[in-house]
């Protein structure tokens, strides 16, 4: 983990407008050769006195088939309140490595209670990891929020950035305690993602990466056609989760998961999901499977 060595206090998030019309200048940006222990900045954000902005919950809520009859809200939406504190640190001038070549591997979220929608939050945001891996550099970013300094819920963001030049050590080996594999699950059910999903997603959650608004911008990027966000993928099996186990997400809990190829749109998917107690839901483990029968996603939800 990076020590923090000085906090920045925001009154209100930077402007994602403002974010994103500097985002072009960011993803051609010439990779510098870096040390691991002295690597990423060193910096935390900190904004007090969030609200929900109840109309983008609806929406991101509608998008992500999340059906709670409650007030709660998603555990994921928490991680788009705080996306616009992703883009500052990756857009900070020390920041090492270019946007282009960046990908989202891997998210964990914890919530430690349900978050109701007329919440005051605060929000901390930092790097906090940066390794070697067999591709490039593996890097994090965490998130932890507050309600009356409480913390509430926290997630962990990683991001590999691929490098051809990469280091093999030993410490390169992934994590393996959130892989199951599908066979033997139960299909908790299936999913026809159009070929606008991401485009709707983006107006919901901030994300605007052109792999995911249509064929012709993500064919600039290498991709044959756009794919849906990796967050997406994992809003929508907390979501139909929840329908089957709502009792879970009244408790102390984690998801992760790890994204583990693209998903292109439009697809057919199903959500495999195996209890790793025939009589217990305490963990359930999950994985997004698509027409093809490619793996798109593993992960899993423990109860804490």
């Amino acid at each position: 983990m990076l020590q923090i060595q000085s906090t920045v206090e925001l009154s209100s998030f930077p402007s994602l407008k403002f974010l994103l019309a500097r985002l072009p200048f960011s993803f051609f940006k010439k990779g510098k050769k870096i040390e691991i222990t002295h690597s990423l900045p060193r910096l935390e954000y900190v904004i007090d006195g969030i609200r929900v902005n109840t109309d983008k919950c609806y929406a991101f809520h509608q998008v992500t088939k999340w059906h709670s009859k409650t007030a709660l809200i998603h555990p994921c939406f928490i991680h788009t309140i705080a996306f616009p504190l992703h883009l500052t640190l990756l857009l900070l001038p020390n920041f090492p490595f270019p946007l282009f070549g960046l990908i989202h591997i891997g998210n964990k979220i914890t919530q430690y209670r349900p978050i109701t929608i007329n919440e005051s939050l605060q929000f901390r945001c930092n790097f906090a990891d940066l390794k070697p891996h067999p591709k490039g550099w593996e890097f994090s970013i965490e998130v932890r929020v507050y309600s009356s300094n409480e913390l509430v819920w926290e997630s962990l963001s990683t991001n590999l950035y691929t490098n051809t030049k990469a280091i093999d050590t030993p410490n390169n080996k992934k994590n393996k305690n959130y892989t199951p594999s599908s066979s033997g699950g139960s299909n908790y059910g299936a999913f026809q993602l159009e070929s606008n999903i991401g485009r709707q997603f983006a107006r919901c959650s901030g994300d605007y990466n052109p792999i995911h608004l249509n064929k012709w911008l993500a064919k600039l990027f290498g991709l044959k056609v756009q794919i849906a966000h990796g967050m997406w993928s994992k809003s929508w099996c907390i979501s139909t989760l929840q329908l089957r186990h709502p009792s879970l997400f009244e408790k102390s809990f984690s998801v992760e998961v790890s994204f583990k190829r693209p998903l292109y749109l439009p697809n057919n998917i199903n959500l495999f999901v195996k209890k790793s107690d025939a009589q217990l839901d305490s963990q359930l483990q999950f994985s997004i499977e698509s027409q093809n029968l490619n793996c798109h996603l593993l992960g899993v939800l423990k109860v804490l």
